[in-house]
């Protein structure tokens, strides 16, 4: 449900999303192809060392992560104010346009958990 919403905000902000994935990579690919998905995942597996540092306990967890790499902010499950708000965000960093990635009528619920 969120993967075609991550590869919309990949579109508008091919710069800032990098997507992991806890398979392999063969899993990765037959799923982007599988959804049409034209940013490529990075495979993370055990030990998990990338959601372990930022605490992910939820799949999907989106992070926006400043410069610095601060955590701006974090959406854990679907939720389309979440994913909204950080299209919002990232529209503000990057001076272009919001829009946003999902709309009330698109087939999507509000809130899905992970």
């Amino acid at each position: 449900m969120a993967a075609p919403k991550i590869q919309a905000l990949a579109d508008r902000f091919p710069d800032a999303v990098v997507p992991l994935g806890q398979d392999p990579s063969e899993r990765l690919a037959e799923f982007a192809g599988e959804y049409g998905l034209r940013q490529p995942a990075l495979p993370e597996l055990e030990p998990y060392t990338v959601s372990d540092a930022y605490g992910v306990g939820t799949v999907p967890t989106l992070f926006l992560v400043g410069e610095d790499g601060t955590v701006l902010q974090t959406v854990e499950s679907w939720s389309r104010d979440g994913f909204n708000g950080v299209a919002k965000r990232l529209s503000e960093l990057t001076g272009t346009a919001y829009r946003p990635v999902s709309e009330a009528g698109d087939g999507l619920p509000p809130f899905r958990p992970g």
